[in-house]
């Protein structure tokens, strides 16, 4: 299949689905609802990720509405979660849909499962329209041209440019014998590790500065 719609989840994450969704990213776009419980995916007191939606390689859906659904507290692109880098990507319409029903007939449904499958079909139609780009440049067009709502006419418009994004950074303050206690204080060398990525168009320069802001110590 060229595109997996995922209207299912768990807070329990399941080493078999994760296996298997792994070596299916390479020849498929994979689509997962982020839930419908009003959590943060974290990490933090009360949060949790919703799989496989909250995976970096599956677009994790949202309701743009946010009433009632699951979200991600610090943006699409970044994440506090450093080795795994859990995200939910893209908002979609969820309340409200239209869909076909057990037993036959209509009525309108709500939840991140309606609109997972939106983003599904219109990713099929994407697909047609531009059938050579990768995975990886797809995932950016449609976070860097939602609004925050996903926008497929502006991806499918849109001219990929590089786009430079902070996936995590570790700070440490551990070398020279210094105190490690965490806290960068004056007089201090600091280890400052980002993890770096070109989030969307190609390119063969890139480059990573640190900038002190207005206010900071810059001893």
């Amino acid at each position: 299949a060229d595109i997996l719609n995922m209207s299912f989840g768990s807070y329990a994450e399941s080493s078999t689905l994760k296996l298997a969704l792994e070596n299916a990213y390479n020849p498929s776009i994979l689509v997962g609802a982020a839930g419908n419980d009003k959590i943060k995916i974290g990490p933090c007191l009360f949060c949790a990720p919703l799989f496989p939606g909250a995976y970096n390689y599956v677009l994790g859906i949202e309701d743009f509405t946010g009433i009632y659904d699951n979200y991600d507290q610090d943006g699409p692109v970044y994440s506090a979660y450093s080795e795994s880098l859990l995200n939910y990507e893209l908002a979609a319409p969820g309340t409200g849909i239209m869909s076909t029903i057990p037993g036959g007939g209509y009525a309108p449904l709500t939840g991140t499962s309606m609109a997972t499958p939106l983003v599904s079909g219109a990713l099929a139609l994407y697909k047609q329209q531009k059938p050579d780009e990768s995975n990886e440049l797809i995932f950016g067009t449609l976070i860097n041209t939602s609004t925050p709502n996903v926008d497929f006419l502006a991806a499918i418009e849109t001219e990929p440019i590089p786009e430079l994004a902070v996936l995590s950074s570790i700070q440490r303050d551990t070398i020279n014998s210094q105190n490690g206690n965490g806290f960068l204080q004056p007089g201090e060398t600091i280890e400052i590790l980002p993890l770096i990525k070109n989030y969307w168009g190609p390119t063969d320069d890139v480059r990573v500065g640190i900038e002190f802001a207005e206010f900071e110590d810059t001893s």
